[in-house]
């Protein structure tokens, strides 16, 4: 990869050379990450890394601007990741602009609620909780009807 330029990553890219080994990463085929950061590789992300979770040199402090750097085979990040730190890749002068947004931190649904909080009800608290709140009211006639009890 050292010397050639890296091709720019399209939002609605196929077939794509891994920036670890450089073989092609076929977007319908096999595990792939895409990997994002900055150009000097000062930060830099690959999102899935597996289902719902991603990887993030320093996730706490998260650039203002970023780009779609290229993609990788899961089993190469390691060694895409080393490359981009290296500076061993040359970008396309026009990369995409990763779009970066942090969430909300919310209650991790993981964890068993107090009796005053709803998690469903996006943070309402108070003492008005109904069995609603928990198990939600559910037109069960069709169940009924099809001889199905619950």
């Amino acid at each position: 990869m050292a010397g050639a330029e890296h091709p720019r990553l399209t939002p609605d890219w196929r077939r794509e050379p891994c920036l670890g080994c450089g073989e092609l990463v076929k977007r319908q085929r096999g595990a792939w990450s895409e990997i994002i950061g900055t150009r000097t590789g000062s930060w830099i992300a690959a999102v899935p890394v597996s289902a719902g979770q991603m990887v993030a040199t320093d996730p706490e402090n998260v650039p203002t601007s970023a780009h779609v750097l290229g993609v990788a085979h899961i089993s190469c990040l390691p060694d895409a990741l080393a490359t981009i730190r290296r500076g061993d890749v040359t970008f396309h002068t026009d990369l995409e602009i990763a779009l970066l947004d942090t969430l909300p931190s919310v209650t991790p649904l993981n964890l068993p609620s107090s009796q005053t909080e709803c998690l469903f009800c996006e943070g309402f608290t108070g003492a008005a909780l109904t069995d609603e709140h928990v198990w939600p009211a559910l037109d069960d006639s069709r169940v009924r009807g099809s001889g199905r009890s619950h």
